[in-house]
């Protein structure tokens, strides 16, 4: 009924010769279950040759809805216990702990405990973050992918050590650029003394934001104020607010250090992120995983839930408008995890992961984001 409404009145502002502007909206509304359910069609004749994608693949089709016996869902489980990840790059072996937790964290337990073991005999001793072998310095991009592992771990859970959560948080802080921003391998001072970040842009400021959040969230150092949604956004956040304490992992991050560089951080995307981004960014999908999964654990840290939000729609027309014929999305990057990135952007997959760990999150999305 209520899409026959805005059907109808865009007829009448056409007639009347007024501006029609585009209807908001959500990982619920039909033209995005279009959207998104051709390209699931076209990720299921799909075949990766590694772990990761193959864990991509399985991970979109079962945020969909789709059963754990989906072949393309066991396929990637079968890959996950067979895989030896003392040789695995960062990005398939974050990606793979990160499926495993979410299909069945119970039932996985041993791979995934050997899964983390691996990962973290990675972290780069006296550094903090993840990179090629050999390399010394973090790379921002692959650590993204190392740090949501250790938050899937630790939220259903099993454990991380405090230390290596301590050790990669303090990492994000000390390389943050000073625009607030991050660059690619870390230009690391030591100190709280931001110095200039090499390769600065979008889906590395992305990267890094968002891991900043996830550790401030696993490490309890985030104080998160009681809900607040759409409808009660015309009050102002007081400094009397009711917040939730939490007893901190650690005192080994400084807290305000931490909220220094999510302030930074939040206020380079406000000021430099626009929809023209989507079209001019390098890895555009991956993109836009990192910056559903930034606004996402902001939202939590907040408690503040918009249900449409204007990044999140945004994000919809570009990939509505790129969308190719057979389903997938033409990247420069893995056309098979790029499609899966686009995928689950608009389901708004780590929304619906902080979902299932927390529960509601004050905007009806419930256990299992529904």
């Amino acid at each position: 009924m209520f899409q026959r409404f805005k059907i109808l009145l865009a007829c009448v502002l056409l007639l009347c010769g007024l501006p029609v502007h585009s209807f908001a909206v959500t990982p619920e509304s039909p033209e995005v279950k279009q959207v998104v359910e051709k390209a699931l069609k076209w990720l299921e004749t799909q075949v990766h040759d590694k772990v990761g994608g193959k864990c991509l693949i399985g991970l979109s089709l079962y945020k969909a809805g789709r059963p754990v016996s989906h072949p393309k869902i066991v396929e990637a489980v079968e890959a996950c216990k067979k895989t030896e990840y003392g040789g695995l790059d960062n990005y398939s072996h974050g990606i793979a702990i990160m499926f495993m937790c979410e299909i069945d964290p119970d039932k996985l337990r041993p791979e995934i405990e050997k899964a983390r073991d691996a990962l973290l005999k990675k972290q780069i001793v006296g550094c903090g973050g993840w990179s090629y072998p050999a390399y010394t310095t973090g790379d921002t991009s692959q650590t993204q992918y190392a740090v949501l592992a250790m938050w899937m771990c630790e939220s259903n859970g099993i454990p991380i050590p405090v230390s290596a959560m301590d050790d990669v948080a303090n990492w994000l802080i000390r390389t943050q650029d000073p625009s607030g921003a991050w660059g690619y391998q870390g230009n690391d001072p030591k100190n709280f003394n931001r110095t200039t970040q090499s390769g600065v842009q979008g889906s590395l400021a992305a990267a890094g934001l968002s891991s900043a959040y996830i550790m401030g969230d696993v490490l309890q150092l985030i104080e998160i104020p009681e809900a607040q949604t759409t409808s009660s956004a015309l009050k102002e956040v007081k400094e009397k607010e009711k917040v939730r304490k939490r007893a901190a992992k650690t005192d080994k991050v400084d807290v305000g250090q931490l909220r220094r560089c999510l302030a930074d951080g939040d206020k380079w995307f406000n000021e430099k992120f626009t929809p023209q981004e989507f079209n001019s960014l390098h890895w555009k999908h991956y993109c836009m995983y990192a910056i559903e999964r930034y606004r996402s654990f902001r939202e939590l840290s907040e408690r503040k839930f918009e249900k449409e939000p204007k990044w999140y729609n945004d994000g919809f027309v570009f990939l509505r408008d790129t969308q190719e014929k057979e389903g997938s999305w033409e990247s420069k990057e893995d056309k098979i995890a790029a499609t899966a990135f686009g995928v689950l952007f608009l389901m708004r997959s780590a929304k619906k992961a902080i979902a299932k760990i927390v529960g509601n999150l004050g905007d009806g999305v419930m256990l299992g984001g529904m």
